[in-house]
């Protein structure tokens, strides 16, 4: 130390130097075997300026805890890694030696996520998306080659080393202790973007995400269920296969009840699968693989493993439908436990379906059919052949002809093998004599008074389930008979035909769907045959094409026909109503178009007046769906006729025809929206009119910004979010019904006979009142529609008195409307400055002055955002004062960034971000990038 006091300063630091080269070169080396010579490393060692090509060398051995040693020692190994070749290049000398030697996966993936994948995500700002992306490939590529190269450890191995990335990202966060840290962890974090709606699913983020969801639940099956699999035999497996396999394990456990109890029963709860069908379909599906194939002796054959199943199944009906499968596929003669098993199950009658115990005998049947072909070296499949009384008789022949046993015993077989056929074929010979004896009878009818035999038949059939199948297959029969033919004795037996089809619908089938629909189209062709002399088919009433047609020919027949005979032949037809009005319109249009469209004009007109008569004559115990479907049927018919009477009108220059036109439509629009909302399960009423075509309100913006990489984001988006069905439904639909109805005279001109004017207006606008009242509160968008249709109605214009009658309280029930179309994740914005333009410009400042309160005392951000769009949309088209203007638009920058800032864990709470923290913040950032 003495020595050390006289020497200068640079001898100084160069002994310094050494002393740390010594050491480091300690470290890397072994200490018992260093060579200190020129022609060893330790020459090259101390005198290279810099250790990178020895950090190589080592991570190209294998010599991870060397390399990791000097990447600690010496900064400026870092500095040289923050290239993207030697980034690149490392990558591909990691995974040489992995697959040089895979042990050293763990080691690697230590030094990546502690020092390595920090340094290279500083490469560069532009850079940092592609870095993430390569660094992902190259965890994915890892990890899949583990597989191969260890497939015991998979994939546990493959797991471990696929989280890596977040693993060092979690590191990242710990380590985020000063804004330039955090700066950059914000930025890292929005490339990797943990919203997987951000990243296209080619991306190598999203598919090193998908691989570690995969690799999670395949090491779960593993480590819960010990189902070893590869990871393109998971991704080719979904929860039924993979239960299937784990059921596929019970054949080798030593206990099958334990094992079921252990490892399926776990399984199918853990995704809420149904045990019973899951043990069902598993034994019907071993029962199709082994069927007709012997049974082994001894062991574990698969009829006994199957039976051994079926005692975990709980549900007596399905456990007999798994016996059953079992005995279809076991080949006679049946061992002891599954001829006990049957037995126990026939016992049950009152607990299992009668349906399967018959299936059940049947099967036990054929089984001992079986025992006596196998005893005469008959093959099995000739069972089903028995089919008639010919082919029994040519297996007594064969039986009796080719056997050497003795006649007793053959005969004792033949008698065996007819009581069995008898078995087998009662029901079905039972079914085909009474359905033989109908057909023999509908036959001789020749009249619709002589089908009284054809009751008297079916009532002798006591079992309703061959009283079922009977009547089945005489209706299938029948229907044939009906189809169209020329033939003048067919045409005059079909009315006796179809009583015998409705009599046998009506007291011997069920009361289905089906079934009423075929009463129903068996009484129109009747009709139309009696009354029309038209003569058709079952399946001529599904051709819609050819019955407008014939509806067509029927108007064109005469020029008097009503538009109650149009729809009452139409019905015949089973056409829609809406298809029988526009058929008629055209056929008037053909006719005369100035006369269609004045007649056209006359029937809408009597409609209105017709739903004030029918709300007035309705009484209290009348049906309220019947009413409720009326008014659907008349306001659908208006809704495709209308839009053509506007087009004709213009076309005839009649411009108060057009514009009468115009406001009932605006009528009829606003009852569609009433009749959408009480009927929202039928298509009956469709809104396409109220809706821009490329606005979809029922797809999110998340699924729209999938189908196309490339889309703009506008106000267009929001379009369509709120409509009045989404205000859920009325207290009372019948009374909203009525009162619409009860405003409909006001939409046209009052009769003529109508003298005093002045009762009539403030009749009317009593009516409108009422409705408001039922509208207010819980439909606020219905209500002010209502309200603002109302006001142009001559009803409220007549008498300066009732003029502002309509708008009373409008500023308040359109702030009512904002506040819900704010609140929505996605606000119509359209919707609300339509709202607000609607209002005269004293109101229109107030109500944004109660929405400014309202959304500051919420709290809320997205309500703020939402309000502060549609106030600068209104603001800039109505107000001149640009101070207004820009305070709104500072607002809006300062409570984005708020938000944006709130995303990535930054809350400042309840206070107001001011610009200036917004430009430090800006500027602190932008440091960070030059």
């Amino acid at each position: 130390m003495k020595l050390l006091k006289n020497l200068d300063e640079y001898t100084l630091k160069e002994i310094e130097r050494l002393r740390f080269e010594f050491e480091s070169f300690s470290l890397v080396y072994d200490k018992d075997n260093i060579n200190y010579s020129r022609t060893s490393d330790w020459h090259n060692f101390y005198t290279s300026d810099t250790h990178k090509e020895f950090f190589d060398r080592f991570c190209e051995k294998g010599k991870i805890a060397e390399a990791r040693t000097l990447f600690s020692r010496y900064g400026e190994i870092s500095q040289n890694l923050m290239d993207k070749a030697a980034f690149n290049k490392l990558l591909i000398v990691f995974r040489d030696v992995i697959m040089a030697n895979s042990t050293l996966c763990c080691d690697i993936s230590q030094f990546m996520q502690t020092n390595l994948i920090s340094v290279f995500l500083h490469i560069g700002q532009d850079d940092t998306k592609h870095i993430c992306e390569d660094l992902c490939s190259f965890f994915i590529s890892i990890s899949l080659l583990l597989e191969e190269i260890e497939p015991k450890l998979f994939p546990k191995n493959a797991l471990e080393f696929s989280k890596t990335f977040d693993r060092a990202i979690e590191l990242l966060k710990e380590e985020c202790q000063t804004p330039e840290k955090y700066i950059f962890l914000l930025h890292v974090l929005k490339q990797l973007d943990a919203d997987e709606e951000n990243c296209p699913p080619s991306s190598s983020i999203s598919k090193l995400k998908k691989l570690i969801r995969d690799l999670t639940k395949l090491e779960s099956i593993l480590s819960k269920y010990q189902i070893p699999m590869n990871y393109s035999e998971y991704l080719a497996q979904d929860v039924s296969t993979i239960c299937q396999r784990v059921l596929d394990r019970v054949r080798a456990a030593p206990s099958i009840h334990d094992y079921i109890q252990q490892f399926v029963f776990p399984f199918i709860e853990e995704h809420h699968l149904d045990k019973n069908e899951v043990l069902y379909n598993y034994i019907k599906n071993l029962s199709s693989s082994y069927r007709h194939v012997p049974t082994q002796k001894g062991g574990n054959t698969w009829d006994v493993l199957c039976l051994k199943i079926t005692e975990q199944i709980t549900d007596s009906n399905i456990r007999c439908r798994a016996i059953l499968e079992i005995a279809v596929g076991t080949v006679p003669p049946w061992n002891n436990q599954l001829s006990t098993v049957v037995k126990n199950i026939l016992s049950q009658e009152e607990k299992i379906d009668p349906k399967l115990l018959f299936l059940l005998r049947r099967q036990c049947s054929y089984a001992d059919l079986g025992q006596i072909f196998i005893k005469y070296q008959i093959p099995l499949e000739a069972r089903s052949k028995l089919i008639c009384n010919s082919s029994v008789q040519q297996l007594l022949q064969f039986i009796f002809i080719n056997s050497n046993n003795d006649m007793v015993d053959k005969l004792k077989d033949g008698f065996a093998i007819i009581e069995i056929y008898q078995l087998l074929q009662s029901i079905t010979s039972t079914i085909d004599c009474y359905y033989i004896y109908a057909i023999v009878l509908v036959r001789q009818f020749t009249d619709e008074k002589e089908i009284k035999p054809l009751l008297d038949l079916f009532a002798l059939v006591k079992s309703k389930e061959i009283m079922e199948a009977v009547a089945t297959k005489f209706v299938t029969l029948l229907k044939n008979f009906l189809e169209p033919s020329k033939l003048k004795k067919i045409i005059i037996r079909r009315p006796v035909w179809i009583s015998c089809l409705l009599a046998v619908l009506e007291r011997f089938l069920p009361d289905t769907t089906d079934n009423r629909a075929l009463m129903r189209s068996a009484r129109n062709l009747r009709q139309l045959q009696n009354n029309h002399k038209i003569i058709l088919g079952f399946n001529c009433l599904k051709n819609n094409e050819a019955n407008i047609k014939l509806l067509d020919d029927f108007i064109e027949a005469s020029s008097d026909k009503s538009i109650v005979e149009v729809i009452r032949f139409g019905t015949l037809l089973e056409l829609p109503l809406k298809t029988s009005c526009v058929t008629l319109m055209r056929a008037q249009i053909r006719r005369n178009l100035p006369e269609a469209v004045l007649e056209s004009l006359m029937l809408v007109h009597m409609f209105c007046w017709k739903f004030a008569d029918v709300v007035r004559n309705d009484s209290k115990n009348a049906n309220g769906d019947e009413l409720i479907d009326y008014f659907i049927n008349i306001i659908s018919s208006f809704k495709e006729v209308l839009p053509k009477l506007i087009d004709w009108s213009v076309q005839l220059e009649e411009i108060t025809l057009a514009q009468s036109f115009f406001t009932i439509i605006r009528y009829v629009n606003l009852f569609s929206f009433i009749l959408n909302q009480i009927n929202k399960e039928t298509d009956t009423i469709p809104n396409v009119s109220f809706r821009p075509s490329s606005v979809e309100p029922n797809k999110s913006l998340v699924e729209k910004l999938q189908r196309t990489s490339i889309q703009m984001y506008t106000l267009d988006h929001r379009m369509g979010v709120l409509f009045p069905q989404n205000e859920g439904v009325f207290a009372d639909s019948l009374a909203v019904v009525r009162a619409i109805s009860a405003v409909g005279p006001s939409v046209v001109e009052p009769p003529f006979d109508s003298v005093q004017n002045d009762d009539y207006a403030k009749e009317e606008c009593k009516s409108w009142e009422k409705l408001f009242s039922l509208l207010s509160n819980s439909h606020v968008l219905l209500e002010v529609y209502a309200r603002q249709f109302a006001n142009t109605l001559p009803c409220f214009n007549s008498n300066k008195q009732l003029h502002t009658i309509a708008l009373t309280d409008i500023d308040r029930r359109i702030f009512n409307a904002c506040k819900k179309i704010f609140s929505f994740p996605v606000a119509d914005l359209h919707l609300a400055a339509h709202l607000l333009f609607s209002l005269s410009k004293t109101n229109m400042f107030k109500t944004l002055k109660d929405l400014r309160t309202w959304a500051l005392t919420k709290k809320n951000v997205r309500y703020t955002l939402n309000l502060i769009r549609a106030s600068l949309f209104v603001l800039i088209y109505t107000s001149q004062e640009l101070t207004t203007i820009k305070q709104v638009a500072s607002w809006f920058d300062s409570t984005l960034w708020q938000k944006r800032l709130f995303k990535q864990g930054v809350n400042l709470g309840n206070t107001q971000l001011k610009r200036e923290t917004v430009f430090d913040l800006c500027a602190e950032f932008a440091k960070l990038i030059l």
